[in-house]
């Protein structure tokens, strides 16, 4: 196999959306192919060979995608993955806008109408799901889950692990710590912070005051020094 050989991991709805967006992008049905872990299904979905059964070590080389929901599921299969020497892909529907300055990590999945703004960081293993917005220089973590129309306006944090719900707003400066969820139509304030692995819902959400490492802080030191070595070394 070569590394044009899609692997999309998961059947299931999500996989079905990331079949959608690599037919859009040119690749070929011979190119792609399902596997899933549930112990049987048909042997096509949507005219794509699926393979059903236990996890199994994969033969030849794959770009995948794992199209699965939740968020530490989805990073343990990526990482499984990875171990066998797969190539993570990333999947990016070509209604949805994405700036030449941002930065996209492996195992992404971008749909259809969603923005992802200059300077934004998006990690591994990430889903931005149909018609979110992600502005500029927000940063989000390995494994988050950006779901149907949520926005996240500039500067935004998003700890790894996380799901921002559907219809959900971060106003600007906003943090949201490692394996939090916001629930679907809720509302944080500029500014404010979710503490790790809490649930928050509410127009606006209301945070109890708690001291947060602030993970954006240091990420942004960390990018201007490494741009100002930079420029130093091209002078």
């Amino acid at each position: 196999m070569s590394w044009e050989s899609w692997l999309i991991y998961g059947a299931g709805g999500h996989g079905r959306v990331v079949l959608d967006i690599l037919r859009e992008r040119g690749v070929g049905d011979l190119d792609i192919a399902f596997i899933d872990d549930r112990p049987a299904g048909p042997n096509d979905v949507h005219g794509i060979r699926a393979i059903w059964g236990p996890r199994r070590k994969l033969k030849g080389g794959y770009t995948f995608i794992v199209a699965v929901g939740p968020n530490e599921q989805r990073m343990r299969i990526a990482e499984q993955l990875l171990e066998q020497r797969q190539k993570p892909g990333q999947a990016v529907h070509p209604t949805a806008s994405v700036s030449d300055k941002a930065v996209l990590g492996g195992n992404v999945v971008v749909c259809a109408h969603a923005h992802v703004g200059p300077g934004a960081n998006i990690g591994d293993h990430c889903i931005v799901n149909t018609g979110a917005c992600i502005d500029h220089d927000c940063v989000i973590e390995a494994g988050c889950h950006i779901a149907p129309n949520a926005t996240l306006c500039g500067e935004v944090y998003v700890g790894k692990g996380c799901l921002i719900g559907a219809g959900a707003t971060l106003l600007p400066g906003s943090r949201v710590h490692e394996r939090a969820i916001v629930g679907a139509g809720a509302l944080l304030l500029e500014r404010n912070r979710v503490p790790p692995g809490a649930t928050v819902t509410g127009v606006p959400i209301f945070v109890p005051a708690e001291p947060c490492h602030d993970y954006y802080d240091e990420y942004m030191t960390q990018s201007r020094t490494f741009l100002r070595s930079e420029m130093d070394h091209w002078r």
